[in-house]
């Protein structure tokens, strides 16, 4: 434009919006690549309709409408683009504290408990005295012989009672609260291989949501083998007791020991246990 002097403002101002509109063809023929010079000659042969001052004040008048309406457009467009990057500004950071909270609070965990349909559930052994405990072990071994609870060694009632010490202890020391003596025995998620402990098995499931955390211990399989003597092969989990917390990061790491060893091909955890050490939510079910 600075090639070209037009006293009228009129005429200046039709030029103007005339060169404007061939924007695209004239930047074709421009040289440089960063800012585009057009040249004298360039505009020279740019064709302008010879039309009246009065028709060109309304060509002018409709182009200044034309624009503002675009400017207007433009602002409310950045206005719209400028919301919809908060709104996913505000998605992304709830997205984020989601997850964080998600994390800190863990899987949603169901609690199975397996139990024959003619005893009914939540019926501990540990509950009784050794003498009632041991009658009940060879009822079950004379009347369900072919059952997994009837192949349990002789000595079961009383390493039970050593087994239970020591969970009691690791967790009273991890400040857990225990309200029963002994806790009542559940397992993280359907384990279908303790359905054959039982000749007419059914099962109940809890979600730890309706439960106290604090009066929950696990161990990364049964209790008996994971603090047994008889296992050292060095796996991290052994000798173990966990808060509920804690059991869901080593789950995290490792699965479900159902998944991987369904058969207790790879060792003798075949479920997570877990550990109820009170009544509330339990007994009612």
């Amino acid at each position: 434009m600075a090639a070209i002097s037009i006293e009228n403002e009129a005429e200046r101002n039709y030029v103007f919006h005339l060169l404007k509109a061939k924007n695209s063809d004239l930047n074709n023929q421009g040289t440089e690549s960063t800012f585009k010079a057009i040249g004298k000659a360039v505009l020279e042969d740019v064709l302008v309709p010879q039309i009246s001052r009065e028709e060109q004040q309304k060509c002018i008048d409709m182009m200044d409408f034309l624009e503002s309406i675009i400017r207007e457009r433009k602002t409310q467009l950045a206005s719209v683009v400028a919301y919809f990057c908060y709104i996913l500004f505000n998605i992304h950071f709830f997205m984020i504290f989601i997850v964080d909270e998600y994390e800190k609070v863990g899987v949603k965990m169901l609690l199975y408990h397996y139990f024959d349909k003619k005893t009914g559930p939540f019926k501990n052994l540990s509950d009784l005295s050794d003498e009632e405990a041991n009658r009940v072990l060879l009822a079950i071994k004379a009347e369900k012989p072919d059952t997994m609870c009837a192949k349990r060694q002789d000595s079961y009632i009383a390493d039970r009672r050593r087994f239970e010490s020591i969970l009691r202890r690791e967790f009273q020391l991890k400040g857990g609260i225990i309200e029963r003596e002994a806790p009542h025995y559940l397992v993280v998620g359907e384990c279908p291989w303790l359905s054959s402990w039982f000749e007419d098995c059914d099962y109940i499931v809890i979600d730890t949501a309706d439960l106290d955390l604090s009066t929950i211990s696990f161990t990364y399989g049964d209790s008996h083998p994971t603090f047994s003597d008889r296992v050292n092969d060095g796996k991290e989990y052994r000798k173990k007791l966990y808060t509920y917390d804690e059991i869901v990061e080593v789950i995290k790491k490792y699965g479900l020991p159902q998944d991987w060893n369904p058969d207790g091909r790879y060792g003798p955890e075949r479920y997570v246990e877990a550990h109820v050490w009170s009544d509330r939510g339990i007994l009612n079910r």
